[in-house]
């Protein structure tokens, strides 16, 4: 692309007109999640002021949808109700939040783990985030690694790396992954370390 064009990469088409589309960001799992409200409110498109809805971005298939009732429309006096910005409810963002960080891509082999993580929301700026590899339960573990790292922003894939003693694994090993966010939420993922 040259200067000062642009390409378009993806589309999906409303069932009505929006005056004003509310948002569309694209989530961890690359599904998209957007909300819009539709100018002019008729029996095909629904009666609804506002919808907030999951997307599959390859397919295009709605996951969930959630549609927010207000004014109404009384068809039995018209064949449509229009909304302005100032009329029924409006939603410009939305937002998905999770209950501890994904924590994916896991790989621990001769003395080095490395993972892909994002945070429970999206955010503007790096966030603090924490991390351990643990051998062991709650009654007896050993802690081969830990540290700290910044989960990026705008929900950016976040790869943390780090190197350990590998003489602490023999074979094949049982350990768990736990990541943890400035905000105190834990991710315990368990997975497998092999010594070679």
């Amino acid at each position: 692309p040259t200067a000062n064009t642009a390409r378009e990469v993806w589309e999906y088409i409303l069932p009505g007109y929006a005056e004003v589309f509310g948002d569309n960001d694209r989530l961890p799992s690359t599904n998209m999640l957007s909300c819009w409200w539709p100018r002019k409110i008729t029996q095909d498109v629904g009666i609804f002021d506002e919808q907030i809805f999951e997307i599959v971005q390859d397919t295009k298939q709605i996951v969930w949808s959630l549609k927010i009732n207000g004014v109404g429309c009384d068809f039995s006096k018209r064949d449509f109700c229009v909304r302005t910005p100032e009329i029924g409810w409006k939603v410009y963002s939305v937002e998905r939040f999770y209950e501890s960080p994904l924590v994916y891509n896991i790989k621990c082999s001769a003395g080095t783990l490395s993972f892909a993580t994002q945070d429970i929301f999206k955010t503007n700026d790096a966030k603090q985030g924490f991390f351990a590899l643990v051998i062991g339960d709650k009654s007896s573990s050993t802690t081969l690694a830990s540290g700290s790292f910044e989960f990026l922003p705008y929900w950016a894939q976040t790869t943390v790396s780090t190197t350990f003693n590998k003489a602490l694994i023999s074979g094949s090993t049982d350990v768990s992954v736990r990541v943890t966010n400035s905000y105190g939420k834990t991710s315990i993922i368990s997975t497998t370390c092999s010594s070679v």
